[in-house]
């Protein structure tokens, strides 16, 4: 059996809240400090508390196509 051709159950789907939630939860546990020109647009320090993305980069991105 496929991928594809598996039955999608309400069990196992994403709900939003829970994952808007979990984002909210990750974010007050890390530092984000956007002032560096960060190769790679972004990392960590070794522990894992502070994040540092790239400060050219925007702060909301939107997916889309591109054309």
């Amino acid at each position: 059996m496929s991928w594809g051709s598996r039955t999608k159950s309400k069990a196992t789907s994403l709900n939003r809240g829970v994952l808007d939630d979990a984002v909210m939860a990750a974010l007050k546990s890390v530092r984000v400090v956007r002032s560096y020109d960060v190769p790679y647009v972004g990392s960590c320090n070794r522990a894992g508390d502070i994040f540092y993305i790239d400060h050219e980069l925007p702060p909301h991105i939107e997916a889309g196509r591109s054309s």
